[in-house]
């Protein structure tokens, strides 16, 4: 599932999906921000996950802020991630890694692997 939130105006957005990804417009008048909420998920089968960064090349700009978090089930432990992380918290029923990034260009995707914790 996907779903795209202005901040701002507090209003989904529409956006296109094909077999390469989504596809959402964007405008930003000159000296404007707008922050944009993307929430996605799906099933995965193999225990890893590759969220794809490296599209924003082709805009030759960097992002100004990005933040990832990444929720697991404390049944679950972290084997790999593509990025350091800068907050590890442990939450309700999650552990919880955060990565905040400014005028951020990213050079590889977000990959994430996990196992089930041995009891």
């Amino acid at each position: 599932s996907i779903k795209i939130i202005n901040v701002k105006e507090n209003e989904n957005i529409s956006f296109i999906q094909t077999k390469s990804g989504i596809y959402f417009p964007i405008e930003i008048l000159a000296k404007k921000t707008v922050l944009y909420k993307v929430i996605y998920s799906q099933k995965v089968k193999n225990n890893q996950i590759e969220y794809i960064l490296t599209s924003t090349q082709k805009w030759g700009k960097p992002l100004e802020e990005a933040q990832f978090i990444i929720k697991l089930p404390l049944n679950l432990e972290l084997k790999y991630i593509s990025y350091k992380y800068d907050v590890k918290k442990e939450e309700s029923n999650f552990i919880i890694f955060k990565i905040h990034k400014e005028n951020f260009m990213p050079k590889k995707n977000l990959i994430i692997k996990w196992a089930e914790r041995l009891k």
